[in-house]
């Protein structure tokens, strides 16, 4: 859980580039992601990333990319 609000609160604080920003009723309606490697083959449609699931001590740096 810690990792799942650390990594949200980052991308807020990082902001980006070409997001489209979603009110809370379309965000809740979006995919939740569990698997990074899913993730970074589909990242535009990537709104919402869990991996609280796989015990990471540190972010993967592929999500910087």
């Amino acid at each position: 859980m810690r990792f799942i609000l650390a990594f949200q609160v980052f991308m807020i604080s990082m902001g980006t580039l070409n997001a489209q920003l979603l009110d809370a009723v379309a965000l809740d309606s979006m995919r939740t992601y569990r698997s990074l490697e899913r993730a970074l083959k589909e990242p535009d449609l990537v709104y919402r990333l869990d991996l609280s699931g796989q015990k990471l001590k540190v972010f993967p740096e592929e999500i910087f990319c």
